[in-house]
């Protein structure tokens, strides 16, 4: 058995518009951070890559294949464009 939150703090930022929580960096899943990053970059009007992500994120090249996979079945990012070799991510 793993170890569960039993309280949570939101924060809220009306310039971001984006929640953040108390819960570390480092403790959230890849999953999280990689969400949270996505839209961060949608706030901004801006596009990302798999290199970036993977770096910004703190995760393995599988970890973030297996996400982006998720991610676009469920439609929070889409990925058609290139610059160069590198696939655009798009936050949806």
């Amino acid at each position: 058995a793993g170890e569960c939150v039993q309280q949570l703090i939101l924060h809220y930022d009306p310039e971001t518009d984006t929640v953040t929580t108390d819960i570390p960096f480092e403790q959230q899943s890849g999953k999280e951070r990689v969400i949270l990053y996505l839209r961060k970059k949608k706030i901004n009007g801006q596009v990302t890559n798999f290199f970036e992500v993977m770096e910004q994120c703190k995760i393995s090249a599988r970890q973030c294949r297996n996400i982006q996979t998720a991610l676009l079945a469920t439609g929070v990012v889409k990925c058609d464009k290139y610059d160069n070799h590198k696939k655009i991510w798009e936050p949806q």
